[in-house]
């Protein structure tokens, strides 16, 4: 009912203000309360695939939040629920699915071979984890067939057991047992020592000259291979070296250098790039049979011998000084050392006993007048 006021105007009843304000109270109660509720989120939600053995068990963890809090349920793949199997599956309250260890015998494979999943339900919803698949293995010894293998006597083979390839990762090889009951404990490899004899390839050489042999050995057993030593046909037996290479000395061609009698040259010796690392000078022989062995092998193999240089001409006044300097060929200053030095007039020697520190001889000629 409207009623004017004195004055003019219009003015609101009161009891409509406060039927507005119970209204906006009773709406705000109920936007407060859809605010408060939420559906299920997984806090912690269990891996796709758990695997354990029958002596530790396994505890599959899963944890969810939500208004009001879920509750948590583990169901199989046909959605059906999960319950306790004493001794076998627990489910805790907390949510978690335990799988306590147990005997070889008591091994079940729907539960311990099975596709689990966990389940979040409350008022405000619901929410499934992934699929769980949960696997345990029982640790037990068994015997493996062999396949056959067939090979010549003295031939080496490679035995291989079948396993099946869903257990593959869970096996592994303790011994090796054949017809009579003999064990054979495996290294490294599964690889049984053995051994045998290779073939070796036939190499032509004339005599006196080195060859490099070499023996065949099949590519899928060269790693496990070693040479243990080389017999000759005469029963003769050769241990290899590091490298595998048989010591023996022989002689190989030495280059001819042309020279004028009195002058020094430097004799090279053939051999081949393929086996010079292996190779040592071990002598150098003439044609009368004269045998020159080498002080430093690592010095190339230089002869020493004594021989004459002449003397650069130098010019001076007398009284003075002058410093006198020999040729010496530049391919064998390296090896040259002065002894003495000769006068030509009368034959009278110096020596270089008051050589100084840096190898330079101070002679002084004295002339008569």
């Amino acid at each position: 009912m409207w009623r004017e006021p004195p004055g003019g105007g219009c003015k609101t009843p009161t009891y409509i203000f406060a039927m507005i304000l119970l209204a906006l109270l009773a709406l705000t109660n109920v936007a407060t309360a859809e605010d408060e509720s939420m559906g299920p989120v997984f806090v912690k939600e269990p891996p796709n695939r758990v695997d354990f053995s029958n002596g530790t068990g396994a505890v599959v963890e899963c944890q969810a939040r939500g208004n009001p809090q879920p509750d948590i349920i583990w169901v199989r793949g046909d959605g059906t629920a999960v319950g306790d199997v004493p001794g076998l599956r627990q489910v805790l309250p907390n949510g978690n699915l335990v799988f306590p260890p147990f005997r070889a015998e008591d091994y079940r494979q729907e539960v311990h071979a099975q596709v689990y999943s966990c389940l979040a339900r409350s008022p405000a919803g619901s929410v499934h984890s992934r699929d769980v698949n949960v696997r345990a293995v029982v640790h037990q010894y068994y015997q493996s067939e062999v396949n056959n293998e067939y090979v010549i006597r003295g031939n080496a083979a490679i035995l291989k057991c079948s396993i099946p390839s869903f257990v593959a990762e869970f096996v592994q090889v303790v011994g090796w047992q054949d017809d009579q009951g003999n064990s054979f404990n495996p290294e490294e490899g599964n690889v049984v020592t053995q051994y045998y004899e290779a073939e070796v390839v036939s190499e032509y050489v004339i005599r006196g000259n080195a060859a490099i042999l070499k023996c065949t050995i099949p590519s899928f057993v060269a790693e496990f291979v070693s040479v243990e030593s080389w017999v000759g046909s005469d029963g003769s037996t050769f241990r290899p070296s590091n490298d595998y290479v048989v010591a023996q000395p022989y002689q190989p061609e030495i280059l001819t250098e042309y020279v004028i009698r009195g002058n020094s040259a430097i004799l090279k010796c053939s051999i081949p790039s393929y086996i010079a690392e292996f190779v040592t000078v071990e002598a150098w022989i003439r044609e009368d049979g004269e045998v020159y062995i080498p002080e430093d092998p690592a010095v190339g193999q230089v002869v020493q011998q004594f021989y004459e240089t002449r003397v650069i001409d130098e010019f001076v006044l007398r009284g003075n000084t002058a410093t006198l300097k020999c040729l010496v060929p530049s391919f064998v200053a390296d090896f040259v050392d002065v002894i003495e030095w000769l006068a030509v007039e009368d034959g009278s020697t110096y020596t270089t006993s008051n050589q100084d520190e840096k190898g330079t001889v101070s002679i002084v000629v004295r002339f008569r007048m």
